[in-house]
């Protein structure tokens, strides 16, 4: 099992009636993600631990090409990659040095969780409300706070998810994951290149050793 994946997937794998006003906010976003065909952005995450006074931070760059590609490289404290297609996911790390392949078909719940991971990046944010209460934190711009409903399995980790939208609402700006443990995790992105050609090495993970 690939050791490091909770580095992509700590607010992932946690993560009806929503307001008139939080419908409405994420019909404008499913819009905007209908003509997302790729997106490459630098990342920031920090991660604050309640009984710690400083954050653990990360930082990285996140690929996105539909209809099945994904990439997140970590470049410090730790070197990181893990990437992914339909069927296969890859990851390297720099204390094995190893790459390690795990077939999807054989693995349902990490399926699972990429089908958790697209909705977020893609901007299918209708289908969450099944497991999360929406409101609109702002409108200009926009920022959306997910709260885990009772009956979720994932409430019992995740309070709350809030996205902070470019004013383009092109894309997202920053993640906000506030953990029942009072821990917090935070994901700010930039340099953000929306539908622009992704260069070929985004896909390897052995070109990261």
């Amino acid at each position: 099992m690939f050791k490091r994946l909770g580095l992509l997937l700590t607010f992932i794998l946690w993560a009806q009636g929503a307001w008139a006003q939080s419908d409405a906010a994420l019909v404008r976003l499913k819009q905007v993600a209908n003509n997302l065909a790729s997106v490459e952005a630098d990342f920031v995450q920090e991660k604050k631990l309640k009984m710690f006074t400083s954050a653990m931070v990360i930082t990285g760059k996140v690929y996105l090409e539909k209809p099945d590609r994904f990439a997140w490289h970590t470049f410090s404290p730790v070197r990181y990659s893990l990437v992914m297609n339909k069927s296969t996911a890859r990851q390297w790390d720099e204390d094995s040095r190893q790459v390690q392949t795990m077939p999807l078909k054989n693995n349902p719940a990490f399926v699972a969780a990429i089908a958790q991971m697209r909705k977020w990046f893609e901007g299918d944010y209708r289908s969450l409300a099944l497991d999360y209460d929406l409101a609109v934190l702002q409108d200009n711009p926009l920022a959306v706070r997910f709260s885990a409903k009772q009956g979720f399995a994932g409430a019992q980790f995740i309070k709350e998810i809030n996205l902070f939208f470019r004013p383009d609402l092109r894309y997202i700006a920053r993640i906000e994951v506030i953990e029942v443990s009072g821990d917090t995790t935070v994901i700010t992105f930039s340099n953000t290149k929306i539908n622009e050609p992704i260069n070929n090495a985004a896909w390897e993970v052995k070109s990261r050793v």
